[in-house]
């Protein structure tokens, strides 16, 4: 999106103030406290001279003030980061280059306005001066926005300290910024009662700005007649300087009731020219303004020099600071639309709103345009016009204005044009309004049976196939398209194509991959040359060629990223959406990062299409990528999110895939008889659309679950039928992970023939397919730990020979390997202390007793290093001789060995504890995951991230190492000294986690997590002045003084108390310098 080819640079400017304003001292005093608020509101019905106001008495009075005028239907929240950038560029053109570039080079989608934001809220921080006013002007116009809205919140939340926002409304706003400003007493209030003038300031205004002089009482009388309206107050003067007489200004009013502001107005509009009533009356239609138009309507040729004239003569008209736009003031605009049409005939109205459609038809500003054929009552033109641009609209996304107009018409008129209906129906659809869809189209098809159109009957048939391929229901869908089909001619080669490639995708729906491939090919015969698309992706996803599947998307994704802006907006395409596919790819090959951006993005789209089905896939899909992190409570809540918005849309099937994360999120707790809930209620409903694949997806995950938790006989019955269901399909990928589970529960029973007719069978599928990323990282319908993997891989190398399975051991590390016991070791030492073999805790009694727990907790701790058994001695038996010693040391290894592998045959050699002569220490080669060594890898991560400003990444790894730390290292064995060090070395690296942390949301604008961060920081260590630096500081920021003089006694009595110390000069200075400010 280019910078500026938008923006109208007349916005940027304050408006021109006429010379008769009055400046008042009482304003002057209010608008200077402006900068003791983060935010001012001036808010106040039209007329009160909120603009003026802001000029004449903030605008005089600072150095730094950045203005933008906002305007009724500027919906476009892009634009509306344009001028918020281009604006505080006229402080200092540094400020914002970063967001502009970023708004020039990026894809024009509202994806940008977050870190678009962010990057001109830290040039703000960094180098506005101080202070600096940001004024919006006539907010109350774009305030309907949620984008804009959005990011006016975040703009209030983290608005850095010495900058000021000023927003001018007509109407209240109800944002949630602003809510939480009042609750806190941040936010200055403005409104008409303030900008209302007092009697004083009347007689100081008709004094001073319009040289006449009235008594007190007069200036008091006036006041109450117009409540210190200024709009008012302007008409008044007027009249008196017409020879009005003061009396008459009250008594001679036309008939009785009528308003004050009218007799005023009729009182300047009677005593114009004939030629300036005449360009009022026929101009006043207008919003806006220019030579051009208004020549168009009034037939003269010198309407540029008539708006000038209007402008200084005081007529109500408002000229945009370089001139060339007008717009009458719009109270001024009411009395001559009415005045209007008392005096022109209703055909002579219609015709000036004919010439203004015609104009606005012309210049491609289609809104307007239909407005004006609407008011000239002119419903055939509305209707034409919409029929010349609906397709259009439904291409670019400018949805909500065609629905606005096709429901303004009466029936008549749409039961003479199906198209509407049709085109009514469509909006319905990609809005994922299913039923209200099939009404539409149901109207439709009525007048296309009237008119004898089979194309159009065939385009509403196509419509209602597409809600229920939209909501993968195939068994709904076949019956329309072939309606769709049987009505068409053969000369209809375009919508016979592409209908087939409908019948294809519904074929892929239902897992009938042989007839899907022959639609395409009778598609392509048509209209040969057509380019691959989702439905090209969805076919290779369900035939198991996934790479293929992740290389056309990312392919796609490349094309669309390449398009023009104007091409950007369109229509929502339900679950075809790229992003949602290539989520749904990543999950299933175990690439958890990607997945999860991919599935945020599905996400935004949704949100930016306004499809609540896109939003309900992508939290189905973030899900899946969350619950490949390991996070199952947040995995569970996106899914729910997912069922409740598929609830509200009444799309039963949209729950099917929600419905089997829900079973793997539960199963993997432990939750199995829920999880199998789950299954049934998600095949029942995938079963009842005649969706095989999803069904087989179901069943090989809840098989999976059941094989996970050893109950091999529940798992075996749901893997048959997903292996036969998947072949069924020609899905290669889910047979391998169905042959996979089976693979390991046949060898874990013995049952030798099955398992090796089931392993071979699975390791050619791999080779063939490229699908060794099965056995190296966790993935969607994979194992949980690719460790369970290894028992079968060692059986099929050593005792079936094959090659496949050496290969694949090679590529897992674990081609040294003899035996194996099927799980990954995890240590928690962070707080409480546990041990899991896979997904099985280590109960406390299987123990045996506390100082084999202790020596895993040393081996634990001494991780890589060889322990002598004399070293093993002193450190857990200081104070027994040495033969007792060693028989305590067999029984406690021995109960330790037991304990993490119970299933070890007699007299084997442990996997875990690896013996050297007399030394003992952890197997380098085993799987054994501990909870402090990931916290150290993701803490250096983060710190090593934050140096080099990457503050996002910074933040994402360190708010993950946190979470890992929930105590201090083996914090329930405080006396052991050989942990100690270990347990000082990380509470340190807590702490300087916290803090850089702290420091980063802090800097963001985030205040309430660096409250939390220091928080924690001195809940663990009360001496940290930089904590006790960082609570100030947001406190400061915060507006909370109370606090921030309270933290800074805690901090000076914490250090007296604890270590007989004054706190730092450096915290001293800020407390100093936050309490002056």
């Amino acid at each position: 999106m280019r910078d500026g080819q938008f923006v109208l640079t007349t916005k940027l400017v304050p408006p021109r103030v006429k010379q008769q304003c009055l400046k008042r001292r009482r304003l002057d005093e209010l608008f200077a406290s402006v900068i003791d608020y983060p935010v001012t509101l001036v808010q106040a019905d039209a007329g009160y001279g909120k603009s003026t106001a802001l000029v004449t008495h903030l605008c005089s009075q600072f150095d730094h003030v950045a203005w933008c005028s906002l305007e009724e239907g500027e919906r476009d929240p892009l634009l509306f980061m344009q001028y918020l950038i281009r604006s505080v560029k006229a402080i200092d053109p540094a400020l914002g280059d970063r967001s502009r570039s970023l708004l020039e080079e990026g894809e024009p989608t509202t994806a940008l306005l977050q870190p678009c934001l962010t990057l001109l809220l830290n040039d703000l921080a960094e180098g506005a001066p101080d202070p600096t006013i940001l004024v919006l002007d006539d907010f109350h116009t774009v305030a309907h926005v949620p984008e804009i809205r959005q990011v006016t919140d975040a703009l209030i939340r983290y608005l850095p300290a010495h900058v000021h926002l000023v927003l001018g409304s007509r109407k209240t706003l109800e944002t949630q910024a602003v809510k939480r400003m009042q609750a806190t007493c941040d936010l200055l209030m403005i409104d008409k009662r303030d900008l209302a003038f007092t009697a004083a300031e009347i007689d100081q205004l008709f004094r001073q700005a319009y040289g006449i002089d009235l008594t007190m009482e007069q200036a008091e009388e006036l006041r109450e007649q117009t409540e210190g309206w200024i709009i008012a107050l302007q008409m008044v003067w007027k009249g008196m300087e017409r020879g009005v007489e003061w009396p008459n200004l009250w008594r001679s009013q036309g008939q009785a009731g009528v308003p004050l502001f009218h007799y005023l107005a009729e009182e300047v509009f009677d005593r114009q020219p004939d030629e300036v009533r005449a360009f009022l009356k026929q101009t006043c239609l207008l919003e806006s303004m220019n030579g051009k138009l208004c020549d168009l309507l009034t037939d003269c040729r010198d309407s540029a020099e008539m708006l000038k004239g209007l402008e200084s003569n005081g007529l109500f008209v408002t000229v945009s600071a370089e001139g060339g736009e007008y717009r009458y003031h719009r109270l001024f605009q009411q009395f001559l639309q009415q005045r209007s049409q008392q005096v022109l005939s209703p055909e002579q109205w219609a015709d000036l709103h004919r010439r203004a459609a015609g104009y606005y038809a012309e210049t491609g500003d289609l809104q307007k345009a239909l407005r004006h054929y609407n008011e000239a009552g002119d419903a055939e033109l509305v209707v034409q016009l919409l029929l010349e641009s609906g397709q259009d609209c439904l291409q670019n996304g400018r949805l909500e204005l065609l629905k606005g107009w096709i429901d303004s018409l009466p029936s008549s008129e749409l039961g003479r044009n199906p198209q509407l209906l049709l085109w009514r129906g469509e909006i319905d659809r990609v809005m994922s309004r299913f039923h209200e869809a099939v009404h539409w189209y149901t109207l439709a098809e009525g007048g296309y049976i009237q008119k004898n159109d089979p194309l159009g009957r065939s385009s509403v048939y196509r419509g209602q196939a597409q809600v229920y391929l939209d909501t993968i229901q195939p068994g709904q869908a076949t019956p329309w398209l072939q309606k769709a089909l049987g009505v068409l001619e053969d000369g209809y080669p375009q919508e016979r194509a592409a209908l087939l490639r409908l019948l294809a995708e519904n074929h892929t729906n239902s897992g009938q991959l042989q007839e899907a491939q022959a639609c395409l090919l009778q598609a392509n015969e048509l209209v040969p040359g057509v380019e691959r698309d989702e439905l090209d992706v969805r076919l290779h996803l369900r035939s198991g060629r996934l790479q293929e599947a992740r290389q056309l998307t990312l392919e796609i994704l490349g094309k669309e990223s390449e398009r023009a802006p104007g091409q950007k907006q369109r229509a929502a395409k339900s679950h075809r959406e790229m992003p949602l596919l290539l989520s749904l790819i990543d999950a299933m090959i175990g690439e958890t990062k990607s997945a999860r951006l991919a599935a945020e993005q599905g996400i935004k789209v949704g949100q930016e299409l306004h499809s609540p089905f896109v939003e309900m896939v992508g939290y189905i899909r973030l899900g899946h990528a969350t619950a490949l992190t390991g996070d199952l409570e947040t995995a569970q809540e996106q899914y729910r999110h997912s069922v409740q918005i598929s609830e509200s849309l009444c799309v039963e099937r949209g729950k099917v895939e929600a419905l089997m994360g829900l079973c793997h999120t539960a199963g993997m707790q432990g939750e199995l008889e829920e999880a199998q809930a789950y299954a049934l209620a998600g095949l029942e409903l995938a079963l009842n659309v005649q969706d095989m694949w999803c069904a087989n997806l179901i069943r090989v995950t809840i098989g999976g679950l059941y094989t996970s938790w050893g109950q091999d006989e529940e798992g075996l019955t749901w893997l048959r039928e997903a292996e036969r269901g998947f072949a069924a399909c020609g899905d290669t990928f889910g047979v391998a992970n169905s042959r996979l589970w089976l693979s390991m529960l046949y060898h874990r029973n013995g049952r030798q023939e099955e398992f090796a007719a089931t392993v071979r069978e699975l390791l050619q599928g791999v080779e063939a397919n490229g699908f060794e990323y099965l056995f190296l990282r966790r993935t969607m319908l994979g194992p949980p730990d690719a460790q369970m993997t290894l028992p079968f891989l060692l059986a099929a190398r050593d005792e079936l020979k094959l090659a496949g399975a050496d290969r694949v051991l090679k590529l897992m590390g674990g081609k040294h390997f003899q035996q194996h016991p099927g799980y990954t070791l995890r240590v928690r030492t962070l707080g409480h202390f546990e041990v899991y073999r896979g997904l099985e805790e280590v109960g406390r009694k299987e123990w045996k007793r506390e100082k084999s727990k202790q020596l895993f907790q040393l081996l634990v701790t001494r991780q890589g290093q060889l322990l002598q058994r004399d070293e093993i001695y002193d450190l857990l038996w200081p104070d027994v001789d040495e033969k007792t010693a060693n028989r305590d040391f067999k029984v406690a290894m021995n109960a330790l060995t037991n304990a993490l592998e119970p299933k070890r045959e007699a007299r084997s050699e442990s996997f875990f504890v690896e013996r050297v002569d007399t030394a003992y220490r952890l197997n380098r080669q085993a799987a054994v995951w501990v909870d402090a060594d990931e916290f150290k890898r993701l803490v250096a991560k983060g710190l090593a991230a934050a140096e080099q400003g990457e503050s996002a990444a910074a933040c994402r790894d360190l708010k993950t190492a946190l979470a890992l730390y929930r105590g201090d290292y083996l914090q329930y064995s405080p006396y052991l000294d050989w942990c100690a060090a270990e347990r000082e070395r990380l509470r340190t690296l807590h702490l300087r986690a916290q803090e850089v942390l702290a420091t980063l949301r802090y800097e963001a604008g985030d205040l309430l997590t660096a409250v939390k961060c220091a928080e924690a920081i001195l809940a663990l260590d009360a001496c940290w002045e930089p904590a006790y630096r960082m609570l100030m500081n947001c406190y400061a920021q915060l507006g909370k003084r109370n606090l921030l003089i309270s933290t800074y006694k805690t901090c000076v009595a914490q250090l007296e108390e604890q270590l007989g110390l004054e706190p730092m000069e450096e915290t001293v200075k800020l407390y100093q310098r936050l309490v002056k400010e």
